[in-house]
């Protein structure tokens, strides 16, 4: 063997083993333990980070956005108040969220966004429900358009998040008095849980069959098996069918 080829041998070995001890000096002393958000998956989880130990549940890469249904419906209760209504759908039914956030945004003719209102809400694994924005301080003058975008969304599996609630709605009158259309009625919870809060929320049709007003009330801790009466009123307008009155409940089981 050559004096070349010994140094080169010679010199390969001693860099292995220079190797091996800093290798092993790092996973001895510096290497970080196995942790949820280490972005590796470890520790005998599901996923990245989910699922196992970690508290995070595994979201699949197919998972569904929730939708925004049909257009953004909006009505003027009274001078430079305008409220808006929304129905949004969430298509996936195995996950849903207690909370996401929105964010209507007004434009005027240009496409320019004049005023923006954010907001939180919940949705359960395949319900479609309505979210209502009361009494935004704007003028109608404004704006021409009015967008809905959904972001932020915490899903869960459905099972962490059991829903909806059974929430009853019975004994629904409509009437209107002193300039005023009511919709009075009873809800009853008759679900194994109480509800600190529950959105009543009444949607009036016009003879036409047109969403003409809607307006909302909250009723406070609502036990299991309790009934309580619910009054929504809306100004009044000439062409309300009091008949054709819709009546939802919401609640977010905790």
């Amino acid at each position: 063997m050559t004096r070349g080829v010994k140094q080169i041998a010679y010199g390969t070995f001693y860099l292995a083993i220079f190797v091996a001890i800093i290798a092993g000096f790092y996973f001895v002393f510096l290497k970080p333990a196995p942790s949820c958000f280490d972005n590796i998956q470890n520790q005998k989880e599901e996923g990245i980070d989910c699922g196992g130990p970690c508290s995070g549940a595994c979201i699949p890469a197919s998972i569904k956005s929730i939708e925004i249904v049909d257009r953004i419906l909006f009505f003027e209760p009274a001078p430079s108040s305008i409220s808006f209504l929304a129905r949004v759908s969430n298509p996936n039914l195995a996950y849903a969220t207690k909370n996401f956030s929105y964010q209507l945004s007004l434009r005027n003719a240009s496409g320019t966004i004049v005023k923006s209102i954010p907001g939180n809400s919940f949705i359960y694994a395949g319900e479609v429900k309505y979210i209502f924005m009361p009494n935004v301080g704007v003028s109608r003058s404004l704006f021409d358009k009015a967008d809905l975008e959904i972001n932020g969304v915490s899903w869960l599996p459905a099972n962490e998040f059991v829903g909806p609630p059974q929430l009853a709605v019975s004994r629904v009158q409509t009437n209107v008095s002193n300039s005023r259309v009511i919709a009075e009625g009873q809800a009853t919870n008759n679900d194994i849980v109480s509800f600190p809060r529950v959105t009543v929320l009444a949607i009036f049709k016009g003879k036409l069959g047109q969403t003409a007003g809607v307006s909302q009330t909250e009723l406070d801790n609502l036990s299991p098996n309790e009934s309580r009466q619910f009054s929504v009123s809306y100004p009044a307008v000439t062409d309300f069918d009091i008949s054709a009155t819709q009546v939802y409940a919401y609640a977010a089981r905790e």
